[in-house]
């Protein structure tokens, strides 16, 4: 157990000097003031030995958006130096070029010792040269130019053919639905027409017996041709023979009148069959 305490002891000690600092020169106290500012480290010790918790580490996503910010950043300020000494070498190649320019259009005096003809040949010499490459720039524009012109003229050459192409196809649809839309119209017109004639003439001639039979009936009565008393069953059969006469007769005027139709149908199918599409005629 004294063990324990001495070695309880020297590790708590040890903790405390590290965490307090002791003045150099410390006067000996008296041995209760030693145990009670013993007793006052190791509570001191006990309560602060819990070290603190570290602090939470980032997340990765965090660390991958810091790194892309910084990477943005550092090529931001990379583009903007390039464009910085872009502009300085512009700047100065447009500067050079001025001065080029400046020297070769208005070359300075020449000195008095120089030779008036040698100035002269350098004169022609800047002005043929800033003429051949004026012309060579010309030359190049014209070229540029003519191939623009020559590219447009071909879409557009394209395009309207194109357009054209598909309005004489939209133009062909459109009359051949026209020309079926006329057909179908013509033959319900002659089916509607047809059944009216029909149904008139079965009228007519329902009307034409009834009348007949009635003016029959009220001339000669219940005798027959030869003046004699007909019987009940021998009237019904002669009604019957005359109705039905009557009916054949109806019949034989419809199948007359049908044929006609379809006669006159046919011809105007031929005639029109005969006269050539407007789309082909325009495609032609």
């Amino acid at each position: 157990d004294r063990r324990m305490e001495r070695k309880k002891k020297g590790w708590f000690e040890r903790i405390k000097r590290l965490f307090i600092s002791e003045p150099k020169q410390k006067p000996k106290p008296d041995k209760k003031v030693k145990s009670k500012r013993w007793l006052v480290g190791k509570l001191k010790t006990q309560h602060s030995f819990a070290l603190p918790a570290p602090e939470p580490e980032p997340a990765t996503g965090q660390i991958q958006i810091r790194q892309a910010e910084e990477e943005q950043s550092k090529h931001a300020v990379a583009v903007a130096l390039a464009s910085a000494a872009a502009a300085e070498a512009a700047v100065a190649a447009a500067h050079a070029a001025a001065e080029v320019v400046r020297l070769t259009g208005q070359p300075s005096p020449a000195p008095a010792r120089e030779d008036p003809a040698s100035s002269g040949h350098e004169l022609f010499a800047a002005v043929a040269i800033q003429s051949a490459y004026r012309g060579y720039l010309a030359r190049r524009a014209l070229r540029a130019l003519k191939g623009l012109v020559r590219l447009q003229a071909v879409i557009r050459g394209q395009a309207v053919r194109r357009q054209t192409a598909a309005t004489l196809r939209g133009l062909e649809s459109l009359v051949k639905i026209q020309a079926r839309q006329h057909a179908r119209v013509d033959v319900e017109h002659d089916h509607e027409h047809d059944g009216d004639g029909m149904d008139a003439l079965l009228r007519r001639g329902r009307e034409l017996y009834a009348a007949a039979l009635q003016q029959q009936q009220n001339s000669s009565g219940s005798r027959g041709w030869d003046g004699s008393t007909l019987s009940k069953e021998e009237m019904g059969a002669v009604m019957r023979s005359r109705e039905e006469a009557a009916i054949k007769r109806v019949r034989a005027l419809q199948y007359a009148s049908i044929q006609n139709n379809k006669t006159n149908s046919g011809r105007r199918r031929s005639a029109s069959g005969g006269s050539p599409c407007p789309g082909t005629r325009w495609r032609r």
